[in-house]
């Protein structure tokens, strides 16, 4: 057992959300912290997929999967996880002067982090 497990920026490449959370669950000692980043579904219900840039600079997109924030909170409730902590990410000046066009987004999510607690009983 784990006093951390982690997860960063593939939730919404898994289709099954459940199997997730399960398995980050299944790792931790009681009272450890599952912390789960990811690419805010608002993104992919705008239609603005995770890609990557090749190194010829062509974007390569990878399937996605929507998953909504509430689907999180049941899928981490169902496995006896806590929620202490959410967090969202926005479009801003910094991301604009790293990816200028994302200018367009500005002040729209982006990213969100959860940060879980398993049972401690």
């Amino acid at each position: 057992s784990y006093d951390l497990s982690f997860i960063g920026l593939a939730a919404c490449h898994l289709p099954d959300l459940q199997a997730l959370y399960t398995e980050g669950a299944r790792l931790l000692r009681p009272g450890g912290f599952f912390v789960l980043i990811d690419y805010h579904p608002f993104c992919l219900l705008q239609g603005i997929p995770t890609h990557f840039d090749s190194a010829m600079g062509k974007a390569i997109a990878i399937e996605n999967f929507v998953h909504f924030i509430s689907d999180h909170v049941n899928s981490g409730r169902r496995v006896n996880l806590t929620l202490l902590e959410m967090h969202e990410a926005f479009v801003d000046q910094d991301w604009i002067a790293h990816k200028p066009n994302m200018a367009r987004y500005v002040n729209q999510p982006i990213t969100f982090v959860m940060v879980w607690r398993a049972d401690t009983s």
